[in-house]
Protein backbone atom coordinates (compact mmCIF):
# COMPACT_ATOMS: atom_id res chain seq x y z
CA UNK A 1 0.00 0.00 0.00
CA UNK A 2 1.74 3.32 -1.06
CA UNK A 3 1.12 6.42 1.24
CA UNK A 4 -1.26 8.05 -1.21
CA UNK A 5 -3.57 4.73 -0.29
CA UNK A 6 -3.27 4.58 3.32
CA UNK A 7 -4.03 8.65 3.19
CA UNK A 8 -7.31 7.53 1.33
CA UNK A 9 -7.82 5.07 3.35
CA UNK A 10 -7.51 7.01 7.09
CA UNK A 11 -9.59 10.04 5.15
CA UNK A 12 -12.63 7.68 4.13
CA UNK A 13 -12.12 6.17 7.50
CA UNK A 14 -12.64 9.62 9.53
CA UNK A 15 -15.56 10.33 7.11
CA UNK A 16 -17.26 7.21 7.63
CA UNK A 17 -16.53 7.56 11.67
CA UNK A 18 -18.60 11.08 10.82
CA UNK A 19 -21.20 9.51 9.29
CA UNK A 20 -22.23 7.59 12.20
CA UNK A 21 -21.70 9.46 14.82
CA UNK A 22 -23.92 11.92 13.05
CA UNK A 23 -26.61 9.18 12.55
CA UNK A 24 -26.41 7.64 15.96
CA UNK A 25 -26.10 11.35 17.47
CA UNK A 26 -29.53 12.14 15.69
CA UNK A 27 -30.91 8.52 16.03
CA UNK A 28 -30.60 8.84 20.28
CA UNK A 29 -31.68 12.71 20.08
CA UNK A 30 -35.30 12.02 18.27
CA UNK A 31 -35.88 8.87 20.32
CA UNK A 32 -34.60 10.73 23.47
CA UNK A 33 -36.92 13.33 23.96
CA UNK A 34 -40.41 12.27 24.61
CA UNK A 35 -42.81 14.40 26.52
CA UNK A 36 -42.56 17.97 27.56
CA UNK A 37 -39.82 20.54 27.72
CA UNK A 38 -38.86 22.59 29.81
CA UNK A 39 -36.19 25.84 28.54
CA UNK A 40 -33.91 26.37 31.30
CA UNK A 41 -31.06 28.85 29.07
CA UNK A 42 -29.77 29.92 26.38
CA UNK A 43 -25.45 29.66 25.70
CA UNK A 44 -24.22 32.68 23.85
CA UNK A 45 -23.46 30.43 20.65
CA UNK A 46 -27.49 30.32 20.36
CA UNK A 47 -27.60 26.57 21.74
CA UNK A 48 -30.85 25.83 24.02
CA UNK A 49 -30.69 24.09 27.40
CA UNK A 50 -33.73 22.07 27.78
CA UNK A 51 -34.66 19.72 30.71
CA UNK A 52 -36.75 17.34 28.86
CA UNK A 53 -39.89 14.80 30.45
CA UNK A 54 -38.84 10.80 29.01
CA UNK A 55 -41.52 8.01 28.02
CA UNK A 56 -41.45 7.21 31.66
CA UNK A 57 -41.88 10.32 33.48
CA UNK A 58 -38.61 11.12 34.53
CA UNK A 59 -36.76 14.05 33.76
CA UNK A 60 -33.12 13.83 31.29
CA UNK A 61 -31.41 16.99 30.44
CA UNK A 62 -31.06 18.08 26.50
CA UNK A 63 -28.72 20.81 24.62
CA UNK A 64 -30.37 21.61 21.05
CA UNK A 65 -29.14 23.57 18.24
CA UNK A 66 -25.39 22.86 19.08
CA UNK A 67 -24.50 21.04 15.82
CA UNK A 68 -22.70 18.06 16.43
CA UNK A 69 -22.63 19.18 19.52
CA UNK A 70 -26.39 18.37 20.41
CA UNK A 71 -27.02 16.17 22.80
CA UNK A 72 -29.61 14.04 25.26
CA UNK A 73 -28.74 12.64 28.63
CA UNK A 74 -32.50 10.84 29.48
CA UNK A 75 -31.25 9.46 32.61
CA UNK A 76 -28.39 11.77 34.13
CA UNK A 77 -28.19 9.82 38.14
CA UNK A 78 -25.89 6.92 37.16
CA UNK A 79 -23.70 4.56 39.02
CA UNK A 80 -21.23 1.82 38.33
CA UNK A 81 -20.24 -0.45 41.22
CA UNK A 82 -18.22 -3.05 40.86
CA UNK A 83 -18.90 -6.59 41.97
CA UNK A 84 -16.62 -9.26 43.91
CA UNK A 85 -16.03 -10.76 40.58
CA UNK A 86 -14.53 -8.17 38.92
CA UNK A 87 -16.92 -7.11 36.71
CA UNK A 88 -19.34 -3.39 36.89
CA UNK A 89 -23.02 -3.09 37.02
CA UNK A 90 -24.14 0.51 35.96
CA UNK A 91 -27.71 1.66 36.90
CA UNK A 92 -28.89 4.61 35.72
CA UNK A 93 -32.11 6.85 36.15
CA UNK A 94 -33.75 10.20 35.04
CA UNK A 95 -34.78 12.77 37.59
CA UNK A 96 -37.79 12.15 39.57
CA UNK A 97 -38.32 15.98 39.83
CA UNK A 98 -37.13 19.43 38.28
CA UNK A 99 -37.05 22.63 39.88
CA UNK A 100 -36.55 25.76 36.98
CA UNK A 101 -34.44 28.56 38.78
CA UNK A 102 -32.83 31.77 37.20
CA UNK A 103 -30.07 30.54 35.50
CA UNK A 104 -30.69 26.55 35.03
CA UNK A 105 -32.61 23.73 36.96
CA UNK A 106 -32.10 21.96 40.20
CA UNK A 107 -32.85 18.24 39.58
CA UNK A 108 -33.77 14.87 41.86
CA UNK A 109 -33.45 11.16 41.47
CA UNK A 110 -32.06 8.42 43.22
CA UNK A 111 -30.46 5.06 42.17
CA UNK A 112 -31.48 1.72 44.20
CA UNK A 113 -29.40 -1.10 44.18
CA UNK A 114 -30.19 -4.54 44.38
CA UNK A 115 -28.56 -4.89 47.93
CA UNK A 116 -31.37 -2.13 48.69
CA UNK A 117 -28.60 0.63 49.29
CA UNK A 118 -30.08 3.73 47.86
CA UNK A 119 -28.30 6.88 46.47
CA UNK A 120 -29.82 9.93 46.46
CA UNK A 121 -28.66 12.47 43.67
CA UNK A 122 -28.86 16.69 43.53
CA UNK A 123 -27.93 18.04 40.77
CA UNK A 124 -27.84 22.06 39.95
CA UNK A 125 -27.20 23.16 36.43
CA UNK A 126 -26.76 26.61 35.51
CA UNK A 127 -26.14 28.03 32.30
CA UNK A 128 -23.38 31.30 31.80
CA UNK A 129 -22.10 32.42 28.78
CA UNK A 130 -21.06 29.57 26.73
CA UNK A 131 -21.20 27.35 29.38
CA UNK A 132 -23.24 24.39 30.78
CA UNK A 133 -22.20 23.25 34.22
CA UNK A 134 -23.28 20.81 36.43
CA UNK A 135 -22.97 20.73 40.29
CA UNK A 136 -23.89 17.38 41.49
CA UNK A 137 -24.68 15.99 45.29
CA UNK A 138 -24.80 12.46 46.25
CA UNK A 139 -25.95 10.86 49.48
CA UNK A 140 -26.57 7.21 50.36
CA UNK A 141 -29.42 7.34 52.14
Amino acid sequence: MSLFDRTNGARESRELGRICCVAIGLTFFATAAMGESVRVGRLENGAEVFAVEMEDGQWGVAVRGAGLASMVQPRPCQLEVWGAAGYATAKSVGYREITKTDNGFRGVGSVTLESGARFEFADRWTVSGNVLRAVRTVKVV
